[in-house]
């Protein structure tokens, strides 16, 4: 009685016969759909026919189980690891966002503000009353310029969080050229 040899898909683990494909070199794995490829060894001997194994002739020879390769593990375990860090998104800490906006805000309404009332778009004596006088048409000279303020504070943030990104981005290209680099690298992702 003669063992098959079976090819095991990675995904679903669905078992299959080689004898029974013949000579294809790839097929759909019947329980995921996904494709697989027959190794050439099994290919080579589907086509010329099985090899007697001994000059006895009895059913009894047994071939063994084809499994998918293994793949070999890395020298440096650290170094990949570190290489997809580098490659992965950069996300800017939380405590330096915040630290963004609470610059660009300030500084984005003086920046606006100055500019308007250089031009004449906002007197001082309407900006005062915004806070001392009543009734919703106060906030009429103000609402003329927020959005203009908006803009300019939006971009402030975009600014720097993405000049901060491509700067640590940077750092971790630099740091993966030596060992001792990937090394603070990993310290720096854990931290």
């Amino acid at each position: 009685m003669t063992e098959a040899q079976l090819l095991q898909c990675p995904d679903c683990s669905h078992r299959h016969d080689l004898s029974a494909l013949g000579a294809v070199a790839t097929f759909e794995c019947a329980g995921c759909g996904r494709p697989l490829k027959v190794p050439a060894v099994v290919r080579v001997t589907a086509v010329a026919g099985p090899t007697p194994a001994s000059s006895d002739t009895s059913d009894t020879s047994v071939t063994p189980t084809v499994t998918p390769p293994v793949s070999k593990p890395t020298t440096n375990p650290g170094r990949r690891a570190a290489a997809g860090a580098a490659a992965g998104p950069v996300r800017i800490r939380l405590w330096i966002r915040l630290a963004i906006w609470l610059f660009a805000v300030p500084f984005g309404m003086l920046v606006v503000f100055g500019i308007a009332g250089k031009m004449g778009v906002i007197t001082f004596d309407e900006l005062l009353k915004t806070f001392t006088a009543s009734g919703w048409d106060r906030f009429a000279p103000i609402a003329k310029i927020l959005p203009v303020a908006a803009f300019l504070i939006a971009v402030i943030v975009q600014a720097a969080v993405t000049g901060l990104e491509r700067r640590e981005k940077n750092i971790r290209a630099a740091l993966l050229t030596t060992s001792a680099g990937t090394d603070r690298l990993e310290a720096r992702n854990v931290g």
